[in-house]
């Protein structure tokens, strides 16, 4: 388990694997209420979370820019989202265990609810 969580949980960056993590549960929760397949569910889930990084790297990056005065720099955008990429990996936490446990049978309710367990 220690191997799993340092594989997910970058040091430099932890706060992004939680807010990755509740930003899914979250996804996950109001997607089960609704009468979609799994496949739809984290595919949707999946797009709003990519979608969901790119504005939190972009709005973390211009906030550093208008902070400083610098000028416009696609560079510090890049490195903002790879600093920021640890949202991402906290997302998949429980996206894979509810792929996992779909294709395990168990069922879309069960499925999501492990999902949000794993939250």
């Amino acid at each position: 388990m220690a191997r799993v969580g340092n594989l997910i949980a970058p040091a430099d960056n932890p706060s992004a694997v939680i807010y990755g993590l509740l930003t899914t549960g979250a996804l996950l929760a109001a997607e089960s209420t609704r009468r979609e397949t799994l496949a739809e569910a984290i595919a949707a889930s999946a797009m709003t979370l990519v979608l969901y990084w790119l504005a939190h790297a972009y709005s973390q990056a211009l906030g550093d820019r208008l902070e400083s005065g610098d000028r416009w720099n696609a560079g510090h955008l890049l490195r903002t989202a790879v600093h920021e990429a640890g949202l991402v990996k906290g997302a998949a936490v429980p996206l894979v265990v509810l792929v996992v446990a779909a294709l395990s049978g168990i069922g879309p309710t069960h499925s999501a609810s492990a999902a949000l367990v794993a939250t």
